[in-house]
């Protein structure tokens, strides 16, 4: 958990987030909420934020938090994971290696 007490953040302009939606799927470069800067901790190492997906039939509001060296640590709703690609991909491996 990290804890960000108002006197030590750093206002923001804009960090650029690039993940997938959880609710739609689509990987993209999610739009700044109007009027609502980013949060940076004093340090300068995390960034706080809201977003929203690109995507017009789904507008998902997306809350972050970005490692500033790196790229992002966590987003509320949590991204979905697709179980079923990940069987069929490690059966595909498998079909591959008897061949």
């Amino acid at each position: 958990m990290l804890i960000v007490q108002k006197k030590n953040y750093n206002p923001s302009d804009g960090t650029k987030i690039v993940t997938t939606c959880p609710l739609c799927g689509k990987v993209a470069t999610f739009n700044n909420v109007a009027h609502i800067r980013d949060l940076g901790t004093s340090d300068g190492q995390f960034t706080l934020g809201q977003r929203i997906c690109p995507n017009p039939k789904c507008q998902l509001h997306l809350f972050f938090i970005k490692d500033n060296k790196t790229d992002v640590l966590n987003t509320f709703p949590a991204l979905k994971i697709d179980f079923a690609l990940i069987i069929s991909q490690k059966r595909l491996k498998n079909h591959l290696k008897k061949q």
